[in-house]
């Protein structure tokens, strides 16, 4: 769910979140909001009964069972439904280059319900429970919007190299330069390389792993000020606002109110690609 605008109260997260790198996933109930947007899309799927949604220049909410919201879009969601997905993803990944490219500008509020019709038939009955349930359901919604794009089966050695070096080194300042030293490549070949192979480029890639990091300590009982440290921001605020920025919400809101799945280390950890 997302909350409204600075001074309204939030709604609650009661349900299960499900966060891979680029990739956020809620299911549960979810209650009327405010105005307000997020940068990652936001893919909406009622299990139950339809959602009110309202676009800043309308008057008046229009029923829909889903829709998908563009980055930045404001909107507000002007009634409760009992069982909603939510599907965040990050805009300037992969995903988000494909959901840009095939569906197109999405400016009013019927462009975000034409483009959820195509996830109706793909629906599920429940909220999954697990992250080998999750992965497959958030993958099958991304290939209803966008046509699938093959990944290189392979990591590139440089890349492997790339990656072991930023989770090593997210609580210092990651830069192009040391990154691409590191893996032995230059640090051109590794900005072409890494989307290909995780989906991201460099900043958004780290910045999803600094916010897994943080949620896993937030998780285990930490301040928000040592998880965001732990993590490589430089102080809560730091956390708060890319949090925010990304789901439009606060870390705050969301703990100790919904069940927080992360992928364990067999997991692949993007839960759509």
């Amino acid at each position: 769910m997302t909350m409204g605008t600075p001074g309204t109260e939030p709604t609650s997260w009661n349900g299960r979140l499900f966060m891979g790198t680029g990739t956020l996933l809620y299911g549960g109930p979810v209650r009327a909001t405010a105005l307000h947007a997020h940068h990652a899309f936001q893919v909406m799927v009622s299990l139950g009964s339809p959602l009110h949604l309202r676009g800043p220049r309308q008057d008046s909410a229009v029923q829909c069972q889903a829709a998908v919201i563009p980055p930045d879009a404001l909107h507000e969601v002007t009634a409760p439904s009992p069982s909603v997905l939510l599907l965040y993803l990050d805009p300037d990944g992969l995903v988000g280059r494909r959901l840009r490219r095939e569906l197109g500008p999405l400016v009013e509020t019927s462009d975000w319900l034409r483009a959820g019709r195509t996830l109706w038939t793909r629906t599920p009955r429940a909220v999954p429970e697990t992250w080998a349930q999750a992965r497959p359901l958030a993958q099958s919604f991304v290939d209803a919007l966008a046509s699938p794009e093959s990944r290189p089966q392979v990591i590139h050695p440089a890349v492997q190299r790339a990656v072991r070096f930023v989770a090593a080194n997210l609580e210092g300042d990651i830069r192009l330069g040391a990154v691409a030293e590191h893996a032995e490549i230059s640090p051109g070949r590794l900005t072409h390389l890494l989307p290909q192979h995780v989906g991201l480029p460099l900043r958004p890639y780290v910045a999803w792993l600094r916010l897994q990091r943080a949620v896993a300590r937030l998780r285990e009982g930490a301040t928000l000020t040592e998880s965001a440290h732990h993590a490589g921001f430089t102080d809560g605020a730091h956390l708060t606002r890319i949090f925010r920025r990304m789901f439009g919400i606060r870390p705050s809101d969301v703990m100790g109110r919904a069940e927080w799945v992360l992928p364990t280390p067999t997991d692949d950890d993007a839960l759509a690609k």
